[in-house]
């Protein structure tokens, strides 16, 4: 019995790809690409990326097809980025879903109006080490999740992580 449901696992993985990394796991990663991770684990989960840019000293790696931006500073994940409805936390939480759902199913998440940005965004922060973790979950003014940021915050970066510093 146990070997037809590793192979049918096996057969599922094939044949539906896009479901092996479906996953966002709150202010650790997204589609298996974890915080702190080195460019070779994440060529290793993902490849090599379709683009690559560059932004405020950090590497963006940009693979298009996945809806995924994966954010390197010295050789290190600092943030995934996606737009990918595919993508949900494990209790079904993503791009699509409903502020009220956030709300009721992301534990220790605020939703706050971010100057510079339109809509809200629903942020949950985590205490690593002497750094803060977050995921962001961006809503548009349809009140639904349009993207979703995992990062480690950086008080001196972009405007939302200074946003960030004043919580409610």
């Amino acid at each position: 019995m146990s070997k037809r449901i590793g192979a049918l696992t096996i057969i599922l993985t094939l044949a539906f790809p896009a479901l092996a990394g479906a996953r966002i796991v709150v202010n650790q990663s997204i589609a298996g690409v974890n915080l702190g991770e080195s460019k070779q684990q994440v060529r290793s989960h993902l490849g090599a990326p379709a683009a690559v840019g560059h932004s405020g000293g950090a590497t963006q790696w940009i693979y298009g097809a996945r809806a995924l931006l994966v954010g390197l500073s010295n050789g290190r994940v600092v943030e995934v980025y996606t737009k990918n409805p595919s993508q949900k936390t494990a209790s079904g939480i993503g791009v699509g879903s409903s502020q009220a759902a956030v709300k009721s199913r992301i534990k220790g998440v605020k939703c706050q109006h971010v100057k510079g940005f339109s809509g809200q965004e629903c942020i949950v922060l985590t205490a690593h080490g002497a750094k803060e973790w977050t995921t962001d979950f961006h809503l548009g003014p349809n009140g639904h999740v349009q993207s979703v940021l995992v990062n480690i915050f950086n008080p001196a970066g972009p405007a939302l992580d200074r946003a960030l510093r004043i919580r409610p």
